[in-house]
């Protein structure tokens, strides 16, 4: 398992976590944004995962990448006063 941490200001923190970033396509990975938090409560998680698939939501994530390529993974977050944060990181299908 690999740990992507992202850290803004004092009261945001956004954290997601890969069981892989790097593989055989079609390659399957799972994100996971459970350790994220931020002061005022996130309302909601947006994972775009940079191969022009629909954007999706939730907490945690399955997605499939298809071709070879590297793409960067994208999760942005909102709290109750609509700020947003995000992070990325690459994933490499060969």
């Amino acid at each position: 398992m690999k740990i992507i941490a992202g850290k803004f200001e004092f009261k945001h923190f956004i954290l997601f976590t890969t069981d892989t970033t790097s593989g055989d396509a079609p390659l399957i990975v799972t994100f996971d944004a459970s350790g994220s938090n931020d002061d005022n409560g996130i309302t909601s998680y947006e994972w775009d995962f940079g191969d022009d698939s629909p954007i999706e939501t939730g907490i945690s994530q399955s997605h499939t990448y298809i071709d070879d390529g590297t793409y960067t993974a994208k999760l942005t977050v909102s709290d109750i006063s609509n700020q947003t944060k995000s992070h990325t990181e690459d994933i490499i299908v060969e």
